[in-house]
């Protein structure tokens, strides 16, 4: 005899929830996976999410039929639906649940178990309520604000030049993933010695997640800061996540000093056979330019002039050329002709030193040339120096020139030929030649004269010395005949 009967299986629920962490005062997204992990259906399922983050709650009764989602230590906000209706779940298979939780801020860095309740149709048709339990982990609040505040200048270092005022920018950027409202920023030196001259507040109504917002005013700091570091303090109030909070930002700075550099006095000078462009080097600034140099890099380019031997006897000019070198040396130059190229012939740089704030240092370069035109020529100079933080500055200066012609040194063949220039009469030179003649007769004659006299004294004086010298022998020689 055979008996029939059926095996009607069994129904194994388990939920998890997809995402482990959850960010304290933030919307977090969750979705709860729901698995029937046995050998029968479970019908007739309808989930709802009720009384959620009360501390103590109920867990609920049999006679319910949905699920609910607690907390046994902390609140936890349900911002998301509250009631699923799910229906079959199939053995073997799963459904998903969303929902959006929002965290306690006192819940930040716990770890909190959440109890699910569900009501189901077993393989029998009957009604059964289980209860389910879950882990889920609350991040600890950010230790950072999200708030970002840096120079928005992107000179490397930050530098403001001291004893001027001069404009400080910054930028205020959200770094984090909801807005910020409310935003109060205030800004202040660090130091008596940095002053700010502009607007020291600003008021943002809203800084969404990844905004940025750029601001500027002014600021001033004295000399005595030049060559040395500082910083500008920027406090910033806002709202985050419902939560008043305070921001310090430090922007470090370096105060450097101006250095203001012009040429004056410049001229072009004859030292010997050589022509020399001489001039200053003045620095209105307020701090030392360091191992500068000077260079000309371009001038005039002369032209052959026509020598001093040519029939024409000057120059095309007819002004004559500035400077005493050789006649086939001599060179014009056209002074209406713009900037030349680079100076072939150039000796380089030449070194003045330290530039010293509100002094003037003197430059001598020599030409390659010997002689110029009267008039007004372009030079290019190169000024090159060292700044505080040693960074090398290059400055180049077009100036106008000016040659002179009363700064010019004649050679002996332009007096010479310049000579028939005085209309002197022959009969001057020739009365000048007789006047010197006599003179030197008259003095020659003197001095033979001079020279008699003095030969007679002499032959004079050795003619008294004899006769002395035979009277002492003649009384020598009688005294002695005394004796005998």
């Amino acid at each position: 005899m055979t008996i029939p009967f059926i095996l009607p299986g069994k129904v194994v629920l388990d939920a998890v929830l997809d995402t482990k962490y959850l960010t304290p005062k933030v919307d977090n997204p969750v979705n709860i996976i729901l698995t029937n992990k046995g050998s029968a259906d479970a019908t007739g399922v309808i989930a709802t999410i009720v009384n959620v983050g009360e501390s103590g709650q109920s867990r609920g009764s049999s006679d319910s039929s949905s699920i609910s989602l607690q907390s046994s230590d902390t609140s936890i906000v349900n911002l998301g639906s509250s009631t699923f209706n799910i229906g079959t779940i199939p053995a073997g298979e799963s459904v998903e649940i969303s929902t959006v939780l929002f965290p306690d801020d006192e819940a930040a860095a716990t770890v909190q178990n959440l109890d699910l309740q569900i009501k189901y149709g077993n393989s029998y048709g009957y009604k059964q309520t289980i209860i389910l339990t879950t882990g889920v982990v609350i991040e600890p609040n950010p230790l950072e604000s999200s708030l970002i505040i840096s120079h928005s200048s992107k000179q490397s270092p930050p530098l403001i030049t001291g004893g001027i005022v001069e404009d400080f920018g910054f930028k205020i950027t959200n770094n984090g993933d909801q807005s910020l409202t409310n935003l109060i920023v205030t800004i202040a030196g660090e130091s008596e010695s940095l002053k700010i001259v502009g607007a020291p507040k600003w008021a943002i109504d809203e800084l969404e997640s990844g905004q940025t917002r750029n601001s500027e005013t002014d600021v001033f700091s004295f000399t005595a800061l030049i060559d040395s570091p500082t910083s500008i303090i920027l406090t910033t109030d806002f709202i985050s996540h419902g939560e008043f909070k305070t921001d310090t930002t430090n922007l470090g700075l370096y105060v450097s000093g101006d250095i203001e550099l012009s040429l004056y006095d410049l001229e072009v000078n004859q030292i010997g056979n050589s022509l020399y462009v001489v001039g200053n080097v003045l620095n209105e600034g307020s701090t030392t330019g360091k191992f500068a140099n000077i260079e000309l890099t371009s001038m005039p380019k002369p032209s052959p002039e026509k020598t001093l031997d040519s029939p024409q006897g000057q120059s095309p000019s007819g002004s004559g050329s500035f400077g005493s070198g050789p006649p086939g040396d001599r060179l014009s130059v056209d002074s209406s002709q713009g900037f030349s190229q680079n100076v072939e012939q150039s000796n380089g740089p030449q070194y003045l030193g330290d530039l010293t704030e509100d002094s003037t240092i003197p430059f001598s370069i020599p030409l390659p040339f010997s002689s110029l035109e009267p008039g007004t020529y372009p030079f290019t100079f190169k000024l090159t120096y060292v700044d505080d933080l040693r960074n090398t500055h290059e400055i180049v200066f077009e100036k106008k020139v000016p040659v002179s012609q009363s700064s010019q040194q004649f050679d002996t063949s332009q007096f010479q030929r310049n000579n028939s220039s005085l209309d002197i009469p022959t009969e001057v030179y020739l009365i000048i030649g007789l006047v010197v003649i006599a003179v030197i007769a008259i003095v020659a004659i003197r001095k033979r004269k001079s020279n008699n006299l003095q030969s007679a004294l002499i032959n004079y004086n050795s003619a008294n010395d004899d006769i002395e010298s035979l009277i002492d022998m003649s009384n020598k020689k009688t005294k002695s005949d005394d004796g005998k």
